[in-house]
Order: C-alpha cells, then sequence, then structure tokens
C-alpha cells in the first residue's frame, strides 16, 4: 500500500494542482510542494549554490531511466532512503541536498530521512526542471547534455523549450 502511495502522490498533486489552479507553472508546484511539505526543509537554486559542493552529498530520487538522461553533477541516483542513509554513513556526510523532476518525491524521500541525528536534510526546490530551466548544466555518463526527462507529457510542460527528451 505505501508503494502504491508514493507512486499515485505525483499523479494525484498534478492533479490537484490543475484543476485547482489553471494553468500549471513552476511557481505554482513549488508552491504546493512547501505546503504540502512545510516540515521538510527546501533550498532555492540560490542557497544551493552558496553551500559548498563539498559540504553534502546530492542525490537523484528519479527513476534511474530519468537519470539516465541527465542529473545535476556529482548526483548519485538512490530512491531508498536507507541507501541514501548508508551512503551518508559511509561518506560522512553532515547534509544531503535531495531532488527529484519539480520536488515531490524528493520532498517525499526527504521527509522520511528529517529525522536523522547530526545530518541535515534538504530538499532542492524545483528539481531539475527548476535548474534547467534556469541555464545551469547537467550531465549524463557521456558529459554535459541539454535535455532532461520531463517524466510525463503534463509535468514536460514545466520544462523550457531548450530540450525536452522524447522517448
Amino acid at each position: 500500500m505505501r508503494i502504491v502511495k508514493c507512486f499515485l502522490l505525483p499523479f494525484f498533486l498534478m492533479g490537484f494542482i490543475s484543476c485547482n489552479a489553471g494553468t500549471l507553472t513552476m511557481e505554482k508546484v513549488k508552491e504546493t510542494v512547501r505546503e504540502k511539505y512545510g516540515d521538510v526543509a527546501h533550498l532555492n537554486i540560490k542557497q544551493f549554490l552558496e553551500i559548498p559542493a563539498d559540504d553534502y552529498l546530492l542525490v537523484d530520487v528519479r527513476d534511474s531511466d530519468e537519470f539516465n538522461v541527465s542529473h545535476l553533477e556529482h548526483a548519485l541516483n538512490l530512491k531508498d532512503p536507507s541507501a541514501i542513509r548508508n551512503e551518508l554513513r559511509n561518506k560522512g556526510f553532515q547534509s544531503v541536498v535531495i531532488y527529484c523532476s519539480v520536488g515531490y518525491r524528493s520532498s517525499d524521500v526527504a521527509r522520511k530521512l528529517k529525522d536523522l541525528k547530526g545530518v541535515t536534510v534538504y530538499n532542492f526546490e524545483g528539481g531539475i526542471f527548476d535548474w534547467f530551466n534556469q541555464g545551469y548544466k547537467i550531465v549524463n555518463s557521456h558529459g554535459l547534455v541539454n535535455e532532461v526527462h520531463p517524466y510525463n507529457k503534463k509535468w514536460g510542460e514545466l520544462l523550457s523549450l531548450r530540450e525536452r527528451w522524447n522517448n
């Protein structure tokens, strides 16, 4: 049942935003995520850039198909909170920044990790979509790329037209 809830959450929230807020925009998504996950610490791009890169573990919680198209440089693709806990323990980081496409899945994982003792857990607000739309670099295993997996057709509308991965 828990797996079904996590899987259905983005679809429910997407429908909620679409029906109740008119046109889907990144600002509306961010606002909805902040309201739904008020107990999670959120970082915007400016705040994220102010943290020295050596001070945090960067985790992408999207599916591997999405991650393989593109991700933030130095990100690990870990979806399971226990895998993230193990990585934090093994690498000795005191902070973790978690992201996904727009912030729903990452906020859900951040909520599950927020009680870790001695570790600051952040959701990266707007996820890779906002990062990409603002012109910051993204990579895959071959180097710099200019495309992002759209998650689905509706969420893909939030991506700038620079390049949407269509498969």
